[in-house]
């Protein structure tokens, strides 16, 4: 099992020895049924989820590979999924329809936020590259950055901001998908204190980048 379902396992202090003896002497792995393996999860049972982890553990990062185009991002997704699982066992109601139902919801819905993150990073890209990356005062272009690259670059800028509350706002902003109206009321302020926040930020980044000696002429 991945380190970070086990960690999550080990973290509950709940695991007992006893328990892991009965499930083992109850199931035979091959035939349990997915519902019945996670009444033992409920139960805290480690042996129970290594059996759920490795039935599932491909066809959740086949299918999140599919979803997400690129082996580390299939990676690191279904080992949010797994670990949701965990974290969430409680609301599992099979009731309400099977394991393989409610394991693949889990994948579709983390699948669906990364690709939200993605689109607020790259709406940031496309935002500050025209005002960050413009063409030096000697006329010499500059080097070709693909955006990636930028991205990296304006998450160490970002992180480089001395005023706490810009950084805060531009992440909440951008990185979290929050309007002026959600950011305004977390901090007990005017949506237009919150624009000048944000647009403090952004000046804040390019001078910083300036500091460091990037100057680009060609963004792709």
């Amino acid at each position: 099992i991945h380190k970070s379902c086990m960690n999550f396992l080990m973290e509950s202090k709940a695991l007992t020895s006893r328990n892991n003896r009965q499930v083992r002497s109850n199931m035979d792995a091959q035939f349990i049924s997915d519902e019945a393996l996670m009444h033992q999860v409920l139960m805290r049972s480690e042996y129970a989820f290594e059996i759920i982890y490795k039935r599932y553990y491909s066809r959740i990062r086949a299918f999140c590979q599919k979803m997400a185009n690129n082996a580390f991002d299939a990676d690191d997704l279904t080992q949010e999924v797994l670990v949701t699982v965990l974290k969430k066992r409680e609301q599992f109601n099979p009731d309400k329809g099977t394991f393989e139902q409610w394991i693949f919801t889990i994948a579709v819905n983390h699948c669906r936020n990364a690709w939200k993150k993605k689109e607020r990073e790259v709406a940031f890209v496309n935002e500050m590259a025209p005002i960050i990356f413009a063409t030096s005062s000697e006329g010499i272009p500059g080097y070709t950055l693909e955006q990636v690259e930028i991205q990296e670059l304006l998450k160490v800028s970002l992180n480089a901001l001395k005023n706490p509350v810009e950084q805060t706002v531009l992440r909440l902003y951008y990185y979290e998908g929050m309007k002026y109206q959600e950011i305004s009321e977390i901090f007990g302020c005017s949506i237009r204190t919150v624009g000048n926040w944000i647009e403090s930020a952004k000046r804040n980044l390019k001078i910083h980048l300036k500091e460091v000696g990037i100057t680009a002429s060609d963004v792709q």
